[in-house]
């Protein structure tokens, strides 16, 4: 009766199945093989993207409902192969030049899965010491890896550092931190008066990424009162702090308040570095909050030969370890000046949060960002840095931007293409004597279709270029040579074609 009843409740209750750890380590270790295998054979995908793929035909073969009862994990390894690998985009290829990269290394995938076993909770420092005090220390590694101002450093007692998710959501924060300390200048709270967010002004350049305009939306200022700043080729589409100065005056003259400029080192679009150190001069004088997005180009910052001057001027300053300097996505670090204001914009202490350690100063980083929960993601920062060293990242970082120079002298030196800019491991480029664009837009449909490679493209002075965004753990020079010289067979073929 009592296995009958124990086979009853496995059914109901539990679905029939369980993984206990011995089948846990037995198929982990399968799986961190498949990951190893994956990530070692890059270089034989045999395409980067599928560009046969429909939208829908991955649900297709998924069941519209969930199984009623639990299924062996050799079931659901199979799936793997024949539903999830055949459909994915491969980010780690070495021919993916897209968007910007979206790094992986091993010793991140460890501090990862470290993460997810221990399974801590880490909104405050009671609920998890180790977890809030090796993100103290390792963004202070960081700050002092990239060179930040001292103050940017958690020992000032001032200001420090923090995780978020992405630099959209470090641009959102910052922006709310912005926002408070300027109801505060005007003695308005920001959190109960209505009234501030009409009269609050946001600043950034034209090429800004659009989580500006997000984040605008988000914090309820309106669009109306966001001011994208036109760049162009004048200043290489880099914010002009004249401008910047002639649209505060006129919304000062207007009876508006303006609060913050967002900064870039490093764009989306074509990695346009603005000049910190003029737009600094600006925020200081109007009292506006001056925070520099560098999400991309950040990660350059750890070889002294590309950091840029201006970081002592900033309030804040954000860049994305996930995106080049191979720290596995989700992993966006903030720096702020003044922790109090941003502490401040979004604290909330409801009874059953109320302890001793917060309330004798220890740091609770739920008041540092939107979610309460955050996860260990220290511990992929400390085992990458600690596996590869400072030195290893810079030769790392330094191998991207060389490719990306050869690129731009091998393209330079052909006369059927025009390179319009090179930033850090970003090249954009055409094919010259095209003033309709017709053949450069062929000749990126054609790099794409094949599967190949997979680059991306935007408008910049009105005029369509191509990005190649050299970054992937992956990349070599061999594969940068494949890719350019795939671009020239293509533009053989389109060019003589009558």
């Amino acid at each position: 009766l009592r296995d009958k009843q124990k086979q009853w409740y496995q059914r109901r209750v539990r679905g029939g199945k369980s993984m206990d750890a011995d089948q846990f380590r037995r198929y982990g270790h399968e799986l961190v093989d498949f990951i190893a295998d994956y990530l070692s054979n890059q270089s034989q995908t045999a395409k980067v993207i599928n560009t046969e793929i429909k939208y829908k035909d991955v649900a297709k073969l998924i069941p519209p409902t969930p199984p009623q009862d639990g299924e062996p994990w050799d079931r659901i390894r199979k799936d793997i192969d024949t539903i999830i690998m055949p459909h994915i985009t491969h980010w780690q290829s070495p021919n993916f030049f897209a968007f910007f990269p979206s790094n992986v290394s091993y010793p991140s995938i460890l501090g990862d899965l470290l993460s997810s076993g221990l399974g801590q909770q880490g909104m405050m420092w009671i609920t998890s010491p180790a977890l809030t005090e090796l993100e103290e220390v390792m963004l202070d590694w960081f700050a002092q890896m990239i060179d930040l101002p001292q103050h940017f450093l958690s020992a000032s007692g001032l200001g420090g550092g923090v995780i978020q998710s992405t630099a959209s959501e470090s641009v959102l924060v910052t922006i709310l931190a912005a926002k408070y300390r300027t109801a505060r200048r005007h003695k308005i709270d920001s959190q109960i008066d209505p009234t501030i967010t009409p009269r609050i002004v946001i600043y950034a350049s034209n090429q800004m990424h659009s989580s500006v305009k997000r984040a605008c939306i988000i914090a309820g200022i309106p669009l109306s009162n966001y001011r994208e700043i036109p760049a162009d080729s004048t200043t290489n589409y880099a914010l002009d702090p004249v401008k910047l100065q002639t649209a505060i005056e006129a919304d000062l003259a207007a009876g508006l308040w303006p609060c913050a400029v967002i900064s870039c080192v490093g764009t989306t679009g074509c990695g346009a570095v603005d000049p910190l150190v003029q737009i600094s001069e600006v925020a200081k004088k109007h009292d506006l909050w001056h925070h520099c997005d560098a999400a991309y180009a950040g990660s350059a910052f750890v070889c002294p030969e590309e950091r840029v001057s201006g970081l002592d001027g900033l309030d804040s300053f954000n860049f994305n370890p996930h995106k080049w300097l191979l720290v596995n996505f989700d992993c966006s670090l903030l720096w702020v000046k003044d922790k109090k204001s941003l502490i401040e914009s979004m604290m909330i202490l409801p009874e059953y949060l109320r302890n001793k350690a917060s309330e004798s100063g220890a740091t609770d980083f739920k008041d540092w960002h939107i979610p309460l929960g955050r996860r260990f993601r220290a511990l992929k920062l400390w085992f990458v840095v600690r596996t590869y060293g400072v030195s290893g990242l810079q030769k790392y970082i330094r191998e991207h931007i060389n490719c990306a120079k050869i690129v731009e002298r091998l393209l330079n030196s052909d006369s059927r293409f025009e390179v319009v800019s090179r930033s850090y491991s970003l090249v954009l480029f055409r094919l010259s004597n095209d003033p309709e664009e017709k053949l450069s837009r062929i000749l990126f449909e054609k790099i794409n279709k094949g599967g190949d490679f997979y680059l991306t493209h935007t408008v910049l002075g009105g005029r369509f270029v191509i990005r190649m965004a050299i970054g992937s753990a992956s990349t070599k020079l061999e594969h940068v040579e494949k890719c350019v010289q795939k671009l020239k067979s293509i533009a053989d073929e389109i060019l003589s074609a009558p």
